[in-house]
């Protein structure tokens, strides 16, 4: 019976990791969507909050890809607005 609830409480803790994980790339997914969004209507401020935004969450995922294409475009925005400081 132990062995059983030992089981049940693991895999209780595998699915909220697992569940964590997956709000985290809908997070980044949809920061990523809102930020390309207002960057092709030319709302660099509010593309760059999306972008700062969803940063930290491909950190946090440890993806690089997204973490390369996230810094791909925050470098495009400033060079849109002319901010090369």
């Amino acid at each position: 019976m132990l062995k059983n609830l030992l089981i049940l409480i693991l895999n209780l803790l595998l699915s909220y990791s697992y569940l964590a994980g997956q709000s985290t790339q809908i997070s980044l997914q949809k920061s990523d969507s809102l930020g390309q969004y207002h960057w092709r209507n030319a709302a660099y401020g509010q593309a760059l909050y999306y972008y700062k935004k969803a940063l930290p969450l491909a950190q946090e995922l440890k993806d690089q890809k997204w973490q390369a294409r996230i810094l791909n475009y925050l470098g495009i925005i400033y060079e849109n607005k002319g901010d090369f400081e």
